[in-house]
């Protein structure tokens, strides 16, 4: 299912908001309707799809971009809306609360989805590598007796690689990236020095930049935590 906008009609609906300096609530609530049953399409596409391979993940990516999408339309909407006045503004803005919250849950759930089946193929990578791995010292350890054996030189297997997991989705409905993004916690304060206290993000997050990890700040764990970004 796409959850694209008709861009022709919207500009037609748009001309009639500016025509009219349209200031009644109801009105506005009319233009911003034909959102509502896409909202709720989208979300519930997200709960019930369960992402545990390649083409699920890729329809997760695709939820995501569209949700980014809608988004961004209902915001284009809203903005041609309230023209005038202040207090119309508000009104209208209290409507796409909801759109907002529920589509930017969904990028949210999208995002949580796509980390976990990432964590899942990174694990699957992890354990292939190790199991190659023990497999080519077996193999180098009866190379090195047969050589010795033999009074040759010793063949020297290649290191053992297996591609890493793929870092970005393309779809035809948008494209999901991971970004490099580490995140803290307190661990303990008491361990803490004087300068990171309070908390200091603004000094922590420039010791991440600067390349601290893990416990390099005493009392607080640096973690890599990317996030997930959506595109058209």
């Amino acid at each position: 299912m796409e959850f694209k906008v008709d861009e022709t009609v919207e500009d037609q609906e748009q001309s009639l908001v500016r025509a009219s300096r349209a200031m009644d609530i109801i009105r506005a609530k009319e233009l911003l309707s034909p959102y509502l049953a896409k909202v709720q399409a989208v979300k519930k596409e997200l709960d019930d799809l369960v992402v545990q391979d390649d083409d699920s993940n890729r329809r997760c990516v695709e939820i995501g971009a569209s949700s980014h999408s809608l988004l961004k339309a209902i915001e284009k909407r809203r903005d041609s809306i309230i023209d005038i006045p202040n207090t119309f503004v508000k009104n209208v803005k209290n409507l796409t609360k909801d759109f907002e919250a529920v589509l930017k849950a969904t990028k949210e759930g999208a995002a949580v989805k796509i980390k976990r089946y990432t964590a899942f193929q990174e694990q699957q990578r992890r354990e292939e590598q190790m199991r190659l791995q023990r497999e080519q010292e077996k193999l180098q350890e009866a190379l090195k007796k047969d050589a010795e054996t033999k009074g040759v030189d010793m063949v020297t297997l290649p290191p053992v690689y297996v591609p890493e997991v793929p870092k970005a989705v393309h779809t035809d409905m948008g494209s999901q990236s991971s970004r490099e993004h580490y995140s803290f916690r307190v661990t303990e304060f008491k361990d803490i020095p004087a300068n990171y206290l309070e908390i200091n993000e603004k000094a922590v997050r420039a010791a991440i930049k600067q390349g601290l990890r893990g416990n390099d700040i005493p009392g607080i764990l640096i973690y890599r935590d990317d996030t997930i970004a959506f595109r058209e």
